[in-house]
């Protein structure tokens, strides 16, 4: 289905806001959402993607669209011609004031009270363009005025474009909610712009607004802005991003922002493990409103894969997932370079698309050139059939610096493969368990610290050559899979959430 094909309805039951995901991007939350969708054929979904720029996703869907999506839109907050006229609504000055001033100084608790109201944001009725408020003496003045109060370090070239990527995402998200589909819940998919959205619309149209956070929204954006990975809002941005610290700062207090108001508008906020709600907590959530419900998977699906298994441990560790800064892809390869001291038949594949991130993609080619690891790391781009995988790997490997509740975790477990990997977001949790009794029953793989290919190359080789402790391991994964992490259990929460928000 291309995007000249989306479907269009009046009305649904759930709108479900996706920043940057689904249904153009392959991944984890991708994933998720199709299940969810798929085990609730009674409920009609509408499809709200938010991207940064129409050139930066691919034409086609990723997914096909279940039939109980009735209606899906899209819409850009970034472009690269600022003189676009669109037909927004007015947004109020006083709010984009507010903001400057907010994100410009540590002195948030006199800002607060006035950003939880959110009605000075949009007034819902037709007015300026975004073009007449960019270009007015008024945005000039007060661009001018906040460099020369605040700002101490960047160029005002740098300053300046990275305001004007501050304000322009809201004027645009404003301007979605006079012609909102109908629906009786809004589930927002993260904070950041989809739940600035979510927030709005609750705000306005008083529909109840559900919150699930696969990772922690604010720390997956300091990471990539403290990488120079910034959200890509502009070329002009891009540019200025990494000239200095206290843009970054800048940015990474808009996003703290965000997810603040998003918790603070949520009727129910979700997380899937300990860790990351006490990150939301610690944000500024209320804890009465969160809640954990830990991703499930369909287990019976895997249950071929432990069968084809080799009676030997095959020499082959397994990254599967997209070839992208926050996996640490490089680490990984360094892990294999070590390994094969070892075990000198030591396979890495690299499984997963690498097109996301080209730049990124090529200095891991390179690295593997200079380690003279060519017959020994695979790439194997695109979306691949996991089930094809499992029954042929040693181990799955995660070396990602951040995560949330990796689906391929939990689908390596139900496969019968132990995992290694680093210690971020429910990995210790799935690995070693999050109760006492689910600690009683064993370590389903290794945990060690992100950047450190010495540990995942001395765990990988000890998991590897000791069949007895890989045994234990594969059995711990296979029976914390079947009492805690079917999808039944996971849908079942969600339906009774959706039930009770929409009355």
């Amino acid at each position: 289905m291309s995007n000249i094909d989306l479907p269009k309805a009046k009305e649904a039951d759930i709108a479900l806001i996706l920043e940057g995901s689904y249904p153009y991007i392959h991944g984890g939350v991708a994933s998720w959402v199709q299940q969810i969708i798929q085990a609730l054929p009674d409920m009609e979904f509408a499809i709200i993607f938010i991207g940064s720029n129409p050139k930066d996703y691919p034409k086609e869907l990723r997914y096909k669209l279940p039939e109980n999506v009735v209606h899906m839109e899209n819409h850009y907050l970034f472009s690269d011609d600022f003189t676009a006229v669109h037909d927004l609504a007015k947004t109020k000055i006083k709010g984009l004031q507010l903001l400057h001033d907010f994100i410009n100084v540590e002195l948030r608790p006199q800002y607060e009270e006035e950003f939880s109201d959110l009605d000075f944001f949009a007034d819902l009725s037709p007015g300026d363009t975004y073009e007449s408020f960019f270009r007015s003496k008024k945005n000039w003045d007060n661009i001018v005025y906040a460099y020369n109060k605040y700002c101490t370090e960047p160029s005002f070239v740098a300053y300046f474009w990275a305001v004007v990527n501050l304000q322009k995402p809201i004027w645009e998200i404003a301007n979605i909610i006079p012609n909102f589909i109908k629906v009786k819940v809004v589930h927002s998919i993260s904070t950041g712009y989809a739940g600035l959205l979510g927030a709005l619309l609750n705000n306005y149209k008083k529909i109840p607004l559900l919150l699930t956070e696969h990772g922690i929204y604010t720390k997956e954006r300091h990471i990539e802005l403290l990488q120079n990975q910034a959200v890509k809002p502009s070329e002009q941005l891009q540019r200025f991003i990494g000239e200095t610290s206290y843009i970054t700062n800048l940015w990474m207090r808009f996003f703290d922002l965000l997810s603040r108001v998003c918790y603070d508008r949520a009727e129910s906020i979700i997380s899937l493990y300990n860790g990351a709600r006490d990150k939301q907590v610690e944000e500024g959530a209320d804890i009465n409103k969160t809640m954990i419900i830990p991703n499930g998977i369909d287990l019976d699906k895997f249950k071929l894969c432990r069968k084809q298994r080799p009676d030997a441990i095959p020499p082959v560790l397994c990254l599967i997932g997209r070839v992208v800064p926050i996996k640490d892809v490089k680490t990984f390869i360094r892990t294999i370079n070590i390994v094969r001291k070892k075990i000198p038949n030591i396979e890495g594949w690299v499984v997963g698309p690498n097109t996301e991130n080209p730049e990124y993609f090529k200095e891991c080619q390179n690295l593997v050139a200079v380690l003279d690891l060519e017959k020994s790391v695979k790439f194997m781009p695109g979306m691949q059939n996991v089930l094809d995988f499992f029954p042929k790997i040693g181990l799955t490997v995660l070396s990602s610096i951040s995560e949330g509740m990796p689906l391929i975790l939990l689908e390596s477990f139900a496969a019968g493969v132990p995992v290694l990997a680093t210690n971020v977001g429910a990995c210790p949790e799935l690995i070693f368990g999050r109760t006492k009794e689910d600690q009683a029953i064993g370590a389903a793989g290794e945990i060690v610290n992100i950047s450190d290919p010495q540990a995942l190359a001395t765990k990988a080789v000890e998991l590897l050559t000791n069949k007895n402790r890989w045994k234990q391991a594969q059995s711990a994964a296979i029976k914390r899979m079947e009492t805690y992490y079917s999808d039944e259990r996971m849908f079942a929460e969600y339906r009774k959430i959706y039930d009770k928000l929409r009355g």
